[in-house]
């Protein structure tokens, strides 16, 4: 009975190994191809994409429903947010990072450039809501169709803002992930 028990137990040891062999083999499979291979466009996608895809979501909602008012709320706000957050975190960074300037001014020169990108795009939609308004009020009404093109440029620009502030975001957590 001992001698049947031992070997069923060494046929479990065995499944074991190969379970676990296969396990590992399967997950370093997964982890070339999800972080080799995936991550490195899915990283530049998330940076990239998504910031323009949800802008452009928000400015079609807004130009169809003809809410262009609280754009201000739902886009402009939480760019301003980033943009201050990116500086600060910049500023950690460059503390932080006292041997290596170029990174640092890399970010620095990015969060200028949101900034900018940022005031332009809040000029131009300004200036399009104060037309809008003063041609609803003398009775007049602008197709939705010209709405879209007059607030392209000011989403355009806030799409790069976004983009150049999550560029800085995601440059700064790897340099402060490195230290």
């Amino acid at each position: 009975m001992a001698e049947v028990t031992h070997k069923l137990l060494n046929y479990y040891k065995k499944i074991l190994r190969i379970t676990k062999l296969t396990y590992e083999s399967i997950f370093i499979i997964y982890k070339i191809i999800a972080y080799d291979v995936f991550w490195k466009a899915l990283k530049s996608t998330l940076v990239v994409a998504l910031p323009l895809a949800s802008l452009y979501v928000l400015y079609r909602l807004a130009v169809e429903n003809s809410q262009i008012e609280s754009l201000g709320i739902y886009v402009l706000t939480p760019l301003a947010i980033l943009i201050a957050l990116s500086s600060l975190l910049y500023s950690r960074a460059r503390a932080v990072n006292i041997e290596n300037h170029s990174n640092s001014l890399l970010a620095a020169e990015r969060v200028f450039i949101a900034t900018i990108y940022y005031s332009v795009a809040v000029i131009w939609g300004f200036i399009v809501a104060t037309f809008n308004l003063m041609i609803n009020q003398e009775g007049g009404n602008i197709s939705i169709e010209i709405l879209t093109i007059a607030y392209a440029p000011s989403f355009l620009f806030t799409g790069f803002a976004y983009v150049d502030v999550f560029k800085t975001l995601s440059q700064i957590f790897k340099e402060l992930k490195n230290k």
